[in-house]
């Protein structure tokens, strides 16, 4: 499991994305690698769709995340999916989460 940590770690390197949203990605892929390595007992790289929603749902019942977060989380799976384990990753089966809340538009003083 540490291998794809670390693969992905590099292919973050090359990104050149800011040491914040890197931390940000190994995050969620550390917590997807522990889940499969510990509940489920196998290589990320068989995985099925079921069994990502399965994470996700996890993590948001657990974790009490933001629907905001998750699609987050999603996007940084998507990558470590496509760039790491080369796999296609279809949106279909791992939809983005609808917001129940949206930020509102607060215009500043220097607003025309």
């Amino acid at each position: 499991m540490d291998d794809y940590l670390a693969q992905f770690k590099k292919m973050l390197d090359c990104r050149n994305l800011s040491p914040h949203t890197r931390d940000q990605y190994a995050s969620t892929i550390t917590q997807f690698l522990d889940y499969f390595d510990t509940q489920l007992h196998k290589d990320p790289a068989s995985f099925e769709w079921g069994e990502i929603r399965a994470f996700f749902d996890r993590l948001k019942a657990t974790k009490n995340l933001s629907d905001r977060t998750i699609n987050s989380d999603i996007a940084h799976l998507e990558n470590f999916i496509i760039y790491v384990l080369h796999k296609h990753w279809d949106p279909t089966q791992v939809p983005k989460r609808k917001f129940d809340k949206y930020i509102p538009f607060v215009p500043t003083a220097n607003y025309p």
